[in-house]
């Protein structure tokens, strides 16, 4: 049997919410007064469904409120608008011989080795150039006028 199925708790229910009560009140009222377990979940179900005013209360918390400092992703550069000249294959390096800070985008098929652009990486794992070639154009008018050029 529904928790709601009783005329008496569900007029309850409306009255302790035109009040201002919160779902956490109501619920916690409803359980004692009729002896049924009644959860805020259920007390705000209703108050959806039957299409009682809504209430918007506390705090507006952004995403960051929830993460630690630590956790946070740092806000990306900007790629700069002029676009950086395609390394030289001079800077072709093998798995094995890439060191910290070269490019590590993938020149080849891996046959009969992986040779990588190698050139220096100063921000992330390649170059300026790979990164924007990585990252593409940006939004679906900036694509359109890099096809144009």
């Amino acid at each position: 049997m529904s928790t709601w199925s009783d005329d008496a708790r569900a007029d309850r229910l409306k009255v302790l919410w035109g009040q201002g009560k919160s779902a956490s009140e109501v619920a916690r009222i409803v359980s004692v007064e009729f002896g049924v377990a009644v959860t805020r979940n259920s007390v705000l179900s209703r108050v959806h469904r039957w299409g009682l005013p809504l209430r918007i209360t506390g705090r507006k918390r952004s995403a960051s409120t929830f993460l630690p400092a630590s956790a946070q992703q740092p806000k990306a550069k900007p790629l700069p608008t002029t676009p950086a000249p395609e390394p030289s294959a001079e800077f072709a390096v093998s798995t094995l011989d890439l060191a910290p800070g070269q490019c590590k985008w993938p020149l080849n098929d891996g046959r009969p080795q992986w040779l990588h652009c190698g050139a220096q990486a100063d921000d992330g794992p390649y170059c300026e150039f790979h990164a924007r070639k990585s990252r593409g154009a940006g939004s679906l008018g900036e694509r359109a006028a890099a096809l144009t050029r």
